[in-house]
């Protein structure tokens, strides 16, 4: 920026201060007046025959009808079934808000009030309404992230559900005075000093102490979800600090439109407030929802993903819905074609529910698979307890590609919508893709290998497998290769084109065959009986009993040589679990062997002797 553009902004920030600074003097001096116009409106009162304080009274009145009314059908359909989910909970709140508004526009109509203090009293009876029901929307999105009850939340959850009410019931009675002294022909200068001094300041004050006082449990509710993602615990503990700051530029900005008489469009502002404040609430308890679901086999994998679907469907109403009320008036004052912008917009919106929605069916479907290998792998079914079986690495790998093609579509379509020629891209695209097909060819042969290795289950995590250049423990199943651990602990890294031959110790049964060397007069018989014997023992062994499939027995005489009695014998057990077995059993033919005078051999050295 040139050294002109600097002067010419800081010149405008001077002259918009000063500027605010006489207006704000001139404000302070028309609310030095207050009082006397207050008696004024008094005494303007008393001539046209209203009494302020049978007014004050029979508002009053008119707010304990609804309240009442409103109290009594919530709780009525509370006790409902059917109505204790969160769409329930809503449309409690809705309802009772609608019934118990036409109760106090009946009850103001039947206190027989002049024209004008009817008119108050409606508007009284509708802030009221509307203040009841935006009390029970805070105490649903502030109870759904666990789905605790009035008997079951904590008493953090219930204080800050306190103050939050308070707060709006300042604001209710605010409105409600605004509305009375412009009906009523209060000078603007005294509306504006109520309006400021006794709601928008109390008001702002309140909210500010209950974010403030109950900070720690705003940061819970917002990122109470499990699993908790990193990005989202960090702005849980960010959202309350952030949301005090949000709320007191929207205060400041307010103000200072009043100030210089260009205010800012109330309805906008309130929509912002409301969407900013709730937002982060309606997304935990839509979460919670949907995680819930996750876990109920009888929701089918459609349903489920609908209802995850329908929290990106909400933040695409909520961002429209600011568009409309900050966007739309711009472009309608700089003359843009509107119809166009809504064309697009809806375009876009189709396609990113769409993407959405695939992707979430595939999450849905990932997640459920991998649920049910873990079943089955707890429950003894499968051969290796966890998900990063077979199951655990394809599944996942399969939803990679099919997420990443997802998104290249979308990002593809999203272009054609906007009107961009999207061909050349992809025609670059597929030369750069061939580009890199050719000069990782090695590469290509390791993951497609991987694949067919994943498709065929030829090996799991946690197996002992043996290939044509390394043996040992699957510890780790990655895209393009495989970690063995040896028995001796030396980590070795095969990539899967490299593997050829695959022998796998570790899958289903596996025979352990022994051999022992005795002297030529060993009794048989003896040593038969004395191996059925310790087969029966080794089986009642409530340690190996569910791994033993054949129990140990002998196989007779293998061979005859030198003078030496070769004696076989073999049992049959789960694989993995043979070693520990083999031990005891070769412990206890010892034992056997030295308690009946059985000679074992040594095997004779052969060779040359060398001079």
């Amino acid at each position: 920026m040139s050294e002109d553009e600097i002067d010419g902004g800081i010149g405008t920030l001077e002259a918009l201060s000063g500027q605010i600074a006489r207006q704000t003097a001139e404000r302070l001096a028309r609310w030095k007046a207050a009082p006397n116009e207050w008696a004024d409106f008094l005494n303007s009162l008393g001539a046209n025959g209203t009494n302020i304080w049978i007014a004050v009274l029979q508002i009053i009145l008119v707010a304990i009808v609804v309240i009442t009314v409103f109290l009594t059908i919530e709780r009525w359909l509370a006790a409902r079934p059917g109505t204790k989910s969160l769409a329930g909970a809503i449309f409690r709140a809705l309802l009772g808000m609608a019934v118990s508004t036409i109760v106090g526009l009946l009850a103001a109509q039947s206190l027989q009030s002049p024209g004008v203090l009817l008119r108050v009293l409606r508007i009284a009876a509708l802030y009221i309404g509307l203040g009841c029901c935006a009390c029970a929307f805070a105490r649903i999105l502030l109870s759904a992230h666990a789905g605790a009850g009035p008997s079951t939340r904590s008493p953090r959850v219930n204080r800050f559900i306190f103050w939050i009410c308070v707060s709006i019931t300042w604001v209710v009675g605010g409105l409600t005075l605004d509305a009375a002294l412009r009906l009523f022909g209060a000078d603007p200068a005294l509306a504006d000093f109520f309006i400021t001094v006794a709601v928008a300041l109390p008001g702002f004050a309140l909210f500010i102490f209950a974010v403030v006082r109950n900070r720690r449990t705003l940061s819970g509710l917002v990122g109470s979800s499990h699993p908790r993602s990193p990005i989202r615990a960090y702005c849980a503990r960010l959202w309350p600090a952030s949301l005090t700051a949000f709320l007191l530029m929207i205060f400041i900005s307010v103000e200072i439109g009043v100030t210089l008489g260009r205010h800012l469009p109330g309805a906008a502002v309130l929509v912002t407030v409301l969407i900013v404040v709730a937002s982060p609430h309606l997304d935990a308890a839509l979460r919670r929802w949907a995680e819930v679901s996750l876990k109920q086999a009888e929701i089918s994998v459609w349903r489920n993903a609908l209802r995850r679907t329908i929290r990106f469907v909400t933040l695409i109403i909520l961002a429209a819905i600011l568009l409309t009320v900050w966007l739309i008036p711009i472009a309608a004052s700089i003359s843009v074609d509107l119809k166009v912008i809504a064309t697009t917009g809806i375009g876009l919106s189709a396609i990113a529910l769409f993407t959405a929605f695939i992707w979430n069916l595939i999450s849905v479907i990932t997640v459920r698979t991998l649920s049910v290998e873990e079943s089955a792998s707890i429950n003894g079914l499968a051969a290796v307890t966890g998900s990063s079986t077979r199951l655990g690495t394809l599944v996942p790998l399969i939803a990679i590609v099919g997420k990443s093609a997802l998104v290249s579509l979308a990002i593809l379509s999203a272009l054609v919508s906007v009107g961009i020629n999207v061909w050349p891209i992809i025609t670059g695209m597929s030369i750069f893709g061939l580009a890199i097909g050719f000069g990782s060819q090695t590469l290509v042969k390791d993951i497609v290998s991987g694949l067919f290795f994943l498709i065929d289950d030829a090996f799991r995590y946690g197996e002992y497998i043996e290939t044509s250049g390394a043996k040992g423990t699957v510890e780790k199943i990655s895209v393009r290769s495989l970690s063995l651990r040896s028995p001796r602990g030396a980590l070795a890294t095969v990539p899967y084109g490299s593997i050829g031959k695959i022998l796998n110790f570790s899958r289903d049964w596996a025979v352990e065959k022994l051999v022992f060397r005795v002297s030529l007069d060993t009794d048989i018989e003896l040593v038969q009986k004395l191996f059925k014997k310790i087969g029966q023992e080794i089986a009642a062994n409530p340690e190996y009993a569910a791994d033993l499939i054949e129990p140990f027995k002998s196989q007779g005489i293998g061979e005859l040589e030198d003078g030496t009695l070769v004696i076989g014998g073999k049992f049959k057990a789960r694989a993995g679990s043979q070693s520990a077995m083999r031990r005891d059993i070769l412990l206890a033919v010892h034992r056997a062997f030295r308690e009946n005078g059985i000679q074992s051999v040594a095997k004779p050295l052969t060779g040359e002797l060398v001079a």
